[in-house]
């Protein structure tokens, strides 16, 4: 998880993610219709990257398991046939109850936040995962952990009903790397880079660097006047502004949608190969889990995932 500062012009460093718009970035030349983003190319303001023909939709897989959850807890589901978990994670103090299952991936069946504290300061991050946790719990046969520079495809797919839900936060992906193979030696421990595909937000801004001439000031963030200066870029017709900065020791690279949408079916790899491309990814480094949840500030009940699923191929 990568989290962020919100509605506010101090910095502040979260173990998961948070913050307000970044610094420039110099953009290099596009690559036409069909080229490969590589090692060095910039993506810049605009351009298109995965608007090729559409791959068969992987949504409608069975989900077998389920349980009902306060506190944090992990709980094994199959869908397709493939082992995932939902982690309930209140790792910012909430008092909430999630279920996994009953045909849907997992639903927020309440969250509270703890009282005082900052207006941007995330609660909760109940997500589904395939891979990894830095908590060292692993999914059978996920294909990861696998460098990035063996990566074909990440094919993935998740559908939410978030835009019908008033809660602060957001919907996203939360993508982990790590420089070495595993975590560290003991196999746990926090990534060394955030890659977050965000759907959907609510009074929250990505983290970014700080001290580069931005403001997010005290405004809700729409995505549409971004403060960023880290560039943007098109995938199968979204855009996306990019925000790139520290968490901790690690680094973030955000990916904000200039309009929220619920459902996606999408190649994760071209949001990687574009991270390598800013220069935040490198190729030598290991992807070790792909998960999808909601960072939660304030309410949240009845936020669903209804289906999501992550196919790795070398």
């Amino acid at each position: 998880m990568a989290h962020r500062l919100l509605l506010g012009t101090t910095y502040l460093a979260f173990i998961i993610l948070a913050t307000a718009c970044s610094g420039a970035s110099e953009e290099t030349e596009s690559p036409g219709d069909g080229d490969a983003v590589g090692d060095g190319d910039a993506v810049g303001d605009g351009d298109a990257v995965g608007d090729g023909d559409a791959l068969e939709s992987g949504f409608g897989q069975e989900i077998v398991g389920g349980q009902t959850r306060d506190g944090y807890a992990t709980m094994p589901l199959e869908m397709g046939g493939d082992a995932y978990m939902v982690v309930t994670n209140p790792w910012g103090g909430a008092t909430q109850v999630i279920t996994s299952g009953g045909g849907a991936v997992f639903t927020v069946d309440s969250m509270i936040a703890p009282e005082g504290g900052n207006a941007w300061d995330v609660a909760s991050f109940p997500s589904v995962i395939r891979g990894a946790s830095y908590s060292g719990e692993r999914t059978a046969e996920s294909g990861m952990p696998i460098q990035v520079a063996n990566i074909d495809s990440v094919r993935t797919g998740m559908k939410t009903n978030a835009t019908s839900i008033t809660y602060n936060g957001n919907t996203t992906y939360d993508v982990y790397f790590t420089n070495a193979e595993d975590y560290n030696v003991g196999g746990s421990g926090p990534p060394d880079v955030y890659l977050m595909v965000w759907f959907h937000s609510n009074a929250i801004n990505p983290i970014n660097t700080e001290g580069e001439g931005w403001s997010c000031a005290s405004q809700p963030p729409t995505h549409i006047d971004s403060c960023t200066g880290a560039g943007s870029l098109s995938i199968d017709g979204k855009t996306f502004h990019r925000f790139v900065g520290p968490n901790g020791e690690s680094m973030v690279i955000s990916y904000a949608p200039e309009q929220n949408f619920d459902t996606w079916e999408f190649e994760l790899n071209d949001f990687i190969d574009d991270a390598v491309a800013q220069g935040v990814l490198s190729e030598d480094m290991y992807l070790q889990s792909v998960q999808g949840g909601f960072e939660l500030i304030e309410g949240g009940s009845g936020l669903t995932i209804q289906d999501y699923y992550v196919e790795v191929n070398p």
